[in-house]
């Protein structure tokens, strides 16, 4: 294998094994026993076995990238693939974290909080707590709405200039401050009755952003144009699905198997997916994007 097919692979298996040599000798100088530096050591290699698998996993990723762009044989792509989708070295040693697994993730835990709400949503435990909150937000409102009223007002200020054991802009400043609480409370249960409404939209809208980011990476690394065609399967085991018939589509398809894998099993959350339908619209917007971005930066110049 030459220099340039292994500088953009990891390097903490190496690390790894370093760490271990020293703390190995460390431990030795210090008298540890044998039973206490058998027992080191085994953790040390059940880590360095689970990184050489992750980096397994990781090059076996690329390599599909780089299939799918048309960059088998180029280090280069290689490298900046590995940098948006992985935590990379520096020249210096120092680790960089990826680029797009941010976007990943937030579409990923968009499509997760819109299956909790989903699933709460079925639970009838959940509905008679919905109802009290409901209930507790409608009679903050209540609260508001009366406060607002002059004659309320009024009554107030005539209440604290009666008082004679406080003074009177004491006591109106602890009846603005209670107010401003109940309000307070009442837009903190408006956001969550609200979050419990959004079932779908909000995980296209970071779906969709993730995707577009993903085609700005593939034009930059492939030098090809994003483009994507409608295409639904007429049979087989895919019939009726959105087929990726383009470079792009198929790298974006991937991208998204690639970031579903990554989030599995978080959060004890099922295995969540968007779908090819999902993917291809969110294709479509993606192209438009860039379109308009172009344009825009013609306009500029």
């Amino acid at each position: 294998m030459t220099m340039d097919k292994v500088r953009y692979m990891d390097c903490w298996v190496d690390d790894l094994r370093e760490q271990m040599g020293r703390v190995m000798s460390t431990l030795e100088k210090e008298g540890a026993s044998k039973e206490e530096i058998k027992k080191y050591k085994k953790g040390f290699l059940q880590e360095i076995k689970n990184a050489e698998k992750h980096k397994k996993k990781q090059q076996a990723q690329v390599t599909a990238f780089l299939k799918i762009i048309g960059k088998e044989n180029c280090p280069k792509s290689a490298q900046k693939l590995r940098q948006i989708f992985y935590s990379t070295r520096t020249d210096e040693g120092y680790w960089t974290l990826p680029v797009l697994p941010f976007w990943g993730i937030k579409a990923m835990e968009a499509i997760g909080g819109q299956y909790i709400r989903k699933a709460n949503s079925d639970n009838p435990d959940y509905k008679k707590f919905h109802k009290k909150i409901t209930g507790l937000r409608d009679a903050l409102r209540d609260i508001c709405q009366y406060m607002k009223d002059p004659d309320i007002q009024k009554y107030y200020e005539v209440r604290a200039y009666n008082d004679k054991e406080v003074q009177a802009h004491i006591t109106l400043k602890s009846d603005e401050e209670f107010f401003e609480q109940v309000r307070g409370r009442g837009m903190q249960l408006d956001m969550f009755l609200f979050e419990g409404k959004k079932l779908g939209r909000p995980s296209l809208k970071e779906f969709y952003n993730f995707v577009y980011q993903l085609a700005r990476r593939y034009e930059e690394i492939s030098e090809q144009k994003f483009t994507v065609l409608r295409h639904r399967e007429s049979d087989g085991k895919n019939a009726g699905e959105y087929v990726p018939i383009t470079p792009g589509h198929e790298f974006i398809y991937e991208a998204v198997r690639w970031i579903c894998e990554e989030f599995k099993d978080t959060d004890g959350l099922p295995d969540l997916r968007y779908t090819d339908k999902n993917i291809y619209n969110a294709c479509e917007q993606a192209q438009k994007r860039l379109k308009d971005d172009k344009n825009g930066m013609k306009k500029v110049k």
